[in-house]
């Protein structure tokens, strides 16, 4: 594959003019980033090797959908396994990811592998659009029977959360399963926005040194 030019917002105001594009809020999806790491909070030591992912995943959906639906003509979305938001007016879907790195020039987030339905969604209209291409919404197949054949008009941007709590939202250009490239990187949560304060301080108990004196109500 050639390499890919790839578009970074990073500089608040170049991000907000975006989101409006889109009629998305900064706000708004950082709420349901916080969900996402609210859910990561979830998975203890006796959960699944995957499961904080998991968590992180099924929250940041469900944050990402509720500040959503019905706002800006957004709509839930679901494909053959795909979980997001629609807005067909825009012909645009968000989906989420868990990745290893967000907000990173010298560093590409790595996820999961996608499947065959994600490779498939991401393809063909925005990669088109990116190059100045006017891709039709349906073609004709140069046949002895033509077949109206209908292409895919949306553009498909990922939520991304890594496990710091950095996001972006970026529309990948997937190939066998792997993010092969990115078409856009909109930096949402970077690094100066993280908060540095840690909640307990160096010196405080690990959680198998507390000792919890737990009382009846008169005392004994």
């Amino acid at each position: 594959m050639a390499s890919i030019a790839t578009v970074i917002l990073k500089e608040q105001d170049y991000i907000e003019t975006r989101l409006c594009q889109l009629t998305l809020e900064r706000q708004r999806l950082i709420s349901a980033g916080a969900s996402g790491m609210s859910g990561r909070g979830m998975a203890g030591a006796m959960h699944g090797k995957t499961s904080a992912g998991q968590y992180t995943f099924h929250e940041c959906l469900a944050g990402l959908r509720a500040e959503y639906i019905g706002v800006n003509g957004w709509e839930l979305y679901y494909d053959g396994g795909l979980e997001g938001i629609v807005n067909n007016d825009l012909n645009v879907i968000v989906l989420v990811k868990t990745a290893d790195r967000c907000c990173s020039d010298f560093h590409r987030p790595k996820t999961g592998d996608f499947g065959a339905k994600s490779e498939k969604v991401c393809e063909g209209a925005s990669l088109f659009d990116h190059v100045g291409v006017d891709l039709p919404a349906v073609v004709t197949l140069p046949s002895p029977r033509s077949t109206n054949l209908r292409t895919n008009r949306f553009s498909v941007f990922y939520l991304l959360l890594d496990p710091d709590g950095r996001m972006e939202l970026s529309m990948p250009v997937i190939e066998d399963s792997k993010i092969r490239g990115f078409i856009e990187r909109i930096y949402l949560v970077q690094d100066s926005d993280l908060d540095p304060v840690s909640v307990l301080p160096e010196d405080a108990p690990k959680d198998d040194d507390l000792i919890i004196d737990v009382k009846r109500k008169n005392g004994k």
